[in-house]
Formats: structure tokens, sequence, C-alpha cells
């Protein structure tokens, strides 16, 4: 991210999150989101990925304390309530559900954001507001389109002009937010949550992963196919009830779906992202 790095308002820390060293000057507010979300490298290293997250997050939270912080926002997810049961429709802030333990590699990563926001809730002894959000399914631009993400693997196949190809049976359902609307949200989050609160930030769209292919086959140009393998899997849900973040932050999604795939679809041609 040259950009980012270059900018004369951001100074970066070289570090590991779990023992970087405190940049001095005070700060009033701190944007915790550092953890790997990529669901292959968590299951071949679940304990990495439990202590970058735990560790990491009881590290941040030392410097909040030590810099003056008073606001904390700590990047969730909605992997703390586990499966979505098949009867339920959204999942909201209030639902009492969580990781299966039966696998430890798939449950790590939801187990420890559970455990960072116990440790962010903690804090609020020492005078510090943490906020937490809790992010679904996200797409956009910078999104890899050759990792585990299915919507991101879809836009890949539909811009080198080759059939869309959906592994499962295209049943399970997700929402998808855009990255602007995502940013958007977190700030909503850092802003104006109530302290010690969780939001779910996610899309309010929700779509198959078949209608989704289908979708984005439609909307590039030339248009490609879909193929379906129907190999054996999980028929799931994943799709938040936002409800909380529109009562009480004003957050709603601005970009529809169909815009945003538009959008990551040009950003990719122009970009020439490697695909």
């Amino acid at each position: 991210m040259p950009h980012i790095y270059h900018d004369t308002h951001v100074e970066c820390v070289r570090g590991d999150v779990r023992e970087f060293e405190f940049p001095n000057g005070p700060y009033a507010a701190i944007v915790h989101g550092a953890a790997s979300s990529d669901n292959a490298w968590n299951r071949a290293n679940p304990s990495e990925a439990v202590d970058t997250i735990v560790s990491g997050t009881r590290r941040t939270l030392e410097f909040a304390r030590q810099c003056g912080a008073r606001r904390f926002l700590l990047l969730s997810s909605g992997a703390v309530y586990g499966r979505q049961p098949a009867d339920l429709a959204k999942l909201d802030e209030e639902h009492a559900g969580a990781p299966a333990l039966v696998g430890t590699a798939e449950a790590a990563y939801g187990e420890s954001k559970r455990v960072a926001e116990v440790l962010a809730l903690l804090a609020a002894a020492d005078g510090v507001e943490v906020v937490a959000a809790r992010i679904f399914s996200c797409y956009g631009p910078f999104l890899p389109l050759s990792t585990h993400f299915a919507i991101g693997n879809f836009i890949r196949d539909a811009l080198l002009g080759q059939p869309i190809t959906v592994r499962g049976d295209g049943s399970p359902v997700r929402a998808y937010l855009y990255g602007a609307d995502l940013a958007v949200g977190l700030l909503a989050c850092l802003t104006g949550g109530e302290p010690g609160a969780a939001y779910n930030i996610g899309g309010e769209e929700a779509i198959s992963l078949g209608a989704l292919a289908r979708l984005i086959a439609a909307l590039v140009e030339p248009p490609v196919t879909v193929r379906i393998l129907g190999e054996p899997g999980p028929s799931d849900r994943f799709v938040p009830d936002a409800s909380l973040a529109q009562r009480v932050l004003g957050f709603r999604p601005a970009v529809s779906l169909e815009r945003g795939i538009k959008a990551t679809i040009a950003w990719a041609r122009e970009t020439r992202v490697p695909i």
C-alpha cells in the first residue's frame, strides 16, 4: 500500500502486533484489526492464529492504556456466533451461539475473536471505551481474487472469460458489504458506538452463491456462463441482522451489490491486478 505508506498523515510502525514497540505521543483512538482472515492459513497454523489474535489484542490494549486513548475499536467477526442455525434468517448481537469445538482448527478464528472481545471489555475498568464491530462478508477493490473468498474467485473467473465455477451446489447464503460501506460502518462504530457494545456490520442483501455467480456472470463484458459442480459441502447461511447499527449509529449500506460488483470488476481491470 505505497499510497498509504508515503502519506504524510500516516506513520508506520514496524513489528509484530504481539510485541511491537509503542510509538511516542498521545493518541485519541485506536482501531485494532491485526489478524489474518485467510482460512487456509488459519487452518494450517491454528495455534499461531489464536496467539496473534489474543496476544495481539492484549498488547494493543496495553498501548491504549499507555497512550491515553479514550476510544478503542476492535475489529471482531461474525465468526464469534459459530454456525448459523438453519431456521434462523439473520444473526443478531444477542445470539448465544459459538464456534463448535469439534474441529479445533475451524474454531480457532471465531473463538479467538470471542476472547479478544472479552479482553477488550475488561479494559473498560481502565477508562478505555471499547466498541466491537462484528464484521461479516465483505468485498470490493483490494479483495484477493485467488484465495478462499468465493466472490473474489467468481470475479476472477469472469475476468478471465471462463465459466464461473461453483464447487458446491450453490445453496450457501451470504450478505455482502462493499468495502467503502465497511469503512463508513467502522467509523460509525468508532465515533458513535456505545462503550461496551458490539455491532454487526454487514450487508443487507442475502444471496445464494449460485445466484451470486449468475449475477457476476451477467455483469461482466462479455457475459460468461456458470458451472455448478455440486460437490458435497455444507448448505449454510452467514447473514447478519444489522438493524442495531442502523438504529444506534444511523449506518446503512449505500452501495448495492450490483453496483459494488461492477466497481470491483472495473478496479481489477484498471489496475490489472494479478488473477
